[in-house]
């Protein structure tokens, strides 16, 4: 039976027919560190089109389509082995074999007293337009063209080789962000003097460099840390709040990822309590049906007795 070390069921391409779903749906599913799935909600039952008892206790690679690259899930589990959280789009094949279906899965681990006791998965439905384009860049690296220009990175797919400046933008902590920021104002300042400016133009580049500086932190940094506020206000609330899924692996990255996660625990939480008040409700329901048919059938019996007892007299 494979285990999370075998990354690929098979490197040939099959071709299946896109299986549609809820866009509210959010597919949960638990397993323990060896990728065994233990618990799976009702939405990612019907979605994947396995019963429970067909999917635990099995290996969650059963749901695996073989177009997803080995290398999508080397970074799944190196990400995950580094205590942080995976985002990424992921192609599924269904129970039939002959459909398949996207999720953004939303993968975090799970710990009890500090130590790592297994894995929770969320996955929400993608836009097609992101379908569209990780099934060509999927494509190139099972073909193997991609990996001379791309890698994953936690999720994301980042430049590497020549253009491999070109992923600070996504990988950048926030911290040295502010401290290139301000040491390029620094040094433009700097330069001007050396330079050997006139007076206006001493006095010109502080206020140009500050106000290059201050787009440049609130396009990077302050718009993005209001919109996570905003996020996290709705989910502190309990209202099911859109995910933003930033590409980037900086502290705001990360923390727009796990204010994600409690967003969709919580989808996926009211989701199977929606689910289980339903089903009280259904067996309440044939409860009541079957005592009204008890009901009858005893009145029916006692008339019965009651008319055999007067012909006896």
């Amino acid at each position: 039976m494979k285990t999370h070390r075998d990354f690929s069921n098979d490197l040939a391409t099959s071709s299946t027919q896109e299986f549609d779903y809820p866009v509210d749906a959010t597919l949960m599913s638990v397993t323990d560190t060896q990728s065994y799935v233990s618990y799976a909600n009702s939405a990612f039952l019907d979605v994947s089109g396995y019963s429970l008892e067909d999917m635990q206790g099995k290996p969650h690679n059963i749901v695996r389509h073989p177009d997803m690259p080995k290398e999508a899930f080397a970074d799944l589990w190196a990400t995950l082995k580094g205590g942080s959280t995976w985002s990424a789009l992921v192609k599924n094949r269904r129970a039939n074999g002959s459909e398949h279906y996207w999720v953004r899965a939303n993968v975090t681990p799970i710990r009890s007293g500090g130590d790592v006791v297994g894995y929770m998965s969320v996955r929400t439905r993608p836009e097609s337009h992101e379908t569209n384009a990780a099934e060509s860049i999927y494509r190139d690296f099972r073909e193997g063209r991609a990996q001379r220009k791309y890698a994953f990175h936690q999720g994301l797919i980042v430049r590497k080789g020549l253009f491999a400046w070109l992923r600070i933008g996504q990988v950048l902590p926030v911290r040295w962000r502010i401290r290139l920021a301000l040491g390029g104002m620094a040094l433009a300042c700097i330069a001007s003097v050396l330079a050997g400016a006139p007076t206006w133009a001493l006095a010109l580049t502080p206020v140009l460099t500050a106000l290059v500086g201050t787009a440049w932190l609130e396009a990077r940094i302050a718009r993005p840390l209001s919109q996570l506020r905003r996020q996290a206000t709705d989910v502190a609330s309990g209202q099911v709040a859109p995910s933003i899924s930033p590409n980037r692996v900086d502290e705001i990255g990360m923390t727009a990822r796990a204010i994600n996660q409690s967003g969709l625990n919580l989808r996926a939480l009211i989701g199977d309590v929606a689910t289980q008040i339903q089903g009280m409700q259904h067996n309440n329901q044939l409860a009541l049906q079957n005592n009204e048919a008890l009901k009858t059938r005893t009145e029916q019996t006692s008339a019965h007795l009651r008319e055999v007892t007067a012909t006896a007299h």
